[in-house]
């Protein structure tokens, strides 16, 4: 009897629940056809959280948080990096926008917000988009450089956070599993004698900021570049012609010098677009990711190559 009774209050409490949510669903669509009649309604929880009120079909900011917005986009602007904004928001002891006691901004709370379409009027909600929706508070510009820097930093990640271990391949090492950047993941652990271990390993951001890579290997930094350092001394020209051999080398250096001709075109893109003005910022990133392709195709050439001379040297 008493198993039936707390039966019968889940399912009047899942009734309950679910008609709740139908109501909601209900005036919340209500309201999706008054803003597209072109009025402006108040979403509660859904708007930005500079907007504090609606009045007289106008919205109403906080002008402190507003501030705080522009001066993190300017910041970024002027070449700071999300986690260096976000420590010096921190020491300054400067509240987040949501005033959440105790909380602290992070490298992906600035990011976060960068990308937050929000600041130039957009809305949207249960997948209906609205553009100047709300006022907007960064100019379309500056949130355009913002979007062109961020996706050139991406690809340009990897180093240690803290900077206590070098990543001498940043922005160099991808994931053959879903194309991303390798990032360096540093760690301790004590061991049975009950001394404390460090260790640095590669691993794929994608498994790190858990976006569905399913690479879920890892592999030691220190073994890397010992192999890589140990991969150019023995396929140096200088130490093949001490071993008298008659392997050819010329394709790989060709090769070596077409990259180092692609790198330099791709730091250069980058910086025009990270710092013009972006007239064609369309072309740059067409240019950007085409230079990218042609990094990605030499480095697979080179990989074949130096596989095959490695294997030439091994049977002499």
């Amino acid at each position: 009897m008493e198993l039936i009774l707390v039966l019968v209050e889940f399912a009047r409490a899942n009734n309950e629940s679910q008609t709740k949510s139908t109501r909601s669903k209900s005036v919340v669509q209500g309201k999706i056809e008054c803003v597209k009649k072109g009025e402006k309604v108040w979403f509660g929880a859904q708007k930005p959280s500079w907007v504090v009120n609606l009045k007289n079909g106008k919205f109403e900011l906080d002008e402190k948080r507003v501030a705080l917005v522009r001066n993190i986009f300017a910041r970024y602007l002027r070449g700071q990096s999300c986690n260096n904004i976000a420590n010096e928001l921190n020491a300054a002891k400067i509240s987040t926008l949501r005033e959440i006691p105790n909380g602290i901004w992070t490298n992906s709370t600035v990011a976060e917000l960068l990308r937050n379409k929000n600041v130039i009027g957009w809305f949207g909600i249960i997948g209906q988009e609205f553009e100047n929706y709300f006022p907007a508070i960064v100019s379309s510009t500056d949130f355009k450089k913002v979007q062109a820097r961020l996706e050139i930093n991406v690809k340009n990640r990897g180093g240690s956070k803290y900077g206590l271990v070098r990543n001498l391949f940043k922005g160099l090492a991808y994931c053959g599993e879903c194309g991303q950047v390798l990032e360096l993941k540093l760690g301790s652990y004590h061991n049975a004698k009950g001394g404390l271990n460090h260790y640095a390993h590669y691993i794929c951001r994608g498994v790190k900021q858990h976006t569905g890579c399913k690479n879920n290997g890892r592999v030691s930094v220190a073994n890397v570049e010992l192999a890589v350092f140990e991969s150019v001394l023995f396929q140096h020209p200088s130490e093949l012609s001490k071993a008298e051999t008659h392997i050819d080398t010329a394709e790989l250096i060709d090769l070596e010098d077409k990259l180092a001709k692609v790198q330099i075109v791709i730091s250069r893109l980058s910086e025009m677009v990270a710092d013009v003005e972006l007239q064609n910022v369309a072309d740059l990133k067409d240019r950007l990711k085409t230079s990218v392709k042609d990094r990605d195709a030499l480095l697979k050439k080179i990989k074949t190559e130096k596989n095959r001379v490695n294997t030439l040297m091994h049977r002499l």
